[in-house]
């Protein structure tokens, strides 16, 4: 979690020996009762640090593309209600731009980084064409859900879902434009499957070599198996099998660390854009914002511990 706030103020210190007041939200009186927990970056530290956020440095997973659309959106939101100034529509003006920017200049934001995302992109350089392929769902935790949605939008023939909570099975089949089956009946579906994603809970193997033979012994079309739990949910030796692909969560790890790896690599080119960007608009708004004092722009940032940036799928 991070609670960011941006606000300009004419004052050169923070006064915290006022109590807090919460009557009206203040600066003072946020910093006073918070902070225990928050940090204050003033000047253009609070700049560089903006900047970091829009273009995706600052984010838990480097080159996030969907951090610059939020902070727009923040901006937007505070803008109507009326709760930005000047110097505040200069500073998010410049900081999304500069966002965009760095992602044209760099290969930040380049590669699946998230389990999702390269589990889609297999798919898609596997069998080309998804939309006359059908696909069955086991388990539907986060990562069941955020691929049953890929699925759904590169417009897959079918999708079924099967989850040992039927209910919630329904929850996700109504999402996806899917059919929920019950837990039961997994392997009446598995001979008319073309991809098996399977993320469940379960202590123990869920589809067995043996099963797998059994369907590819009465079919000649290719089998693409997905195995996204912890513990495996597929038996590794089903890829002994003709026609059978099995990938693991281990195989996709591996892809999206490279690709996480491939972004830090620009890192020190982004940073270096956004400082002079950041660098330009901090001695502009010195200089000449409304011929006032210099003022202070404060930003308070709240953290708290993150998973990690490759299961959490964020994709």
């Amino acid at each position: 979690l991070k609670i960011s706030q941006h606000l300009t103020s004419e004052v050169s210190e923070i006064d915290n020996t006022q109590p807090p007041r919460f009557q009206t939200i203040t600066k003072d009186s946020l910093y006073n009762y918070f902070q225990k927990y928050f940090y204050v970056l003033q000047d253009d530290s609070c700049l560089l640090h903006l900047y970091k956020v829009a273009a995706g440095l600052d984010s838990q997973v480097i080159g996030e593309r969907q951090i610059l659309g939020q902070v727009r959106q923040a901006y937007l939101n505070a803008s109507e209600h009326k709760a930005t100034t000047k110097l505040l529509r200069r500073i998010f003006s410049s900081a999304i731009k500069t966002g965009k920017k760095v992602r044209e200049e760099t290969l930040i934001s380049q590669g699946n980084v998230s389990i999702g995302t390269v589990a889609m992109r297999y798919l898609k350089e596997r069998l080309v064409c998804l939309k006359d392929k059908t696909a069955l769902i086991i388990g539907i935790g986060k990562i069941g859900h955020i691929i049953s949605k890929y699925l759904q939008d590169e417009g897959v023939k079918a999708i079924f879902i099967s989850n040992r909570t039927y209910d919630k099975a329904c929850e996700a089949a109504k999402e996806c434009n899917g059919q929920a089956i019950h837990f039961n009946q997994m392997e009446e579906k598995l001979p008319g499957a073309d991809i098996v994603i399977s993320s469940t809970s379960s202590p123990h193997i869920i589809i067995r070599k043996q099963a797998v033979e059994k369907i590819m012994q009465s079919r000649n079309k290719p089998l693409i198996l997905l195995d996204l739990a912890v513990p495996r949910d597929i038996d590794s030796a089903v890829r002994d099998i003709e026609n059978v692909t099995l990938f693991d969560l281990d195989d996709l790890k591996n892809i999206a660390e490279e690709n996480l790896g491939k972004r830090k690599q620009e890192e020190s080119k982004a940073l270096k854009i956004i400082e002079e960007e950041a660098e330009k608009i901090w001695e502009s708004t010195r200089s000449t914002h409304l011929g006032l004092k210099p003022r202070v722009c404060s930003g308070l940032i709240l953290r708290t511990a993150q998973s990690s940036p490759v299961l959490e799928g964020g994709l």
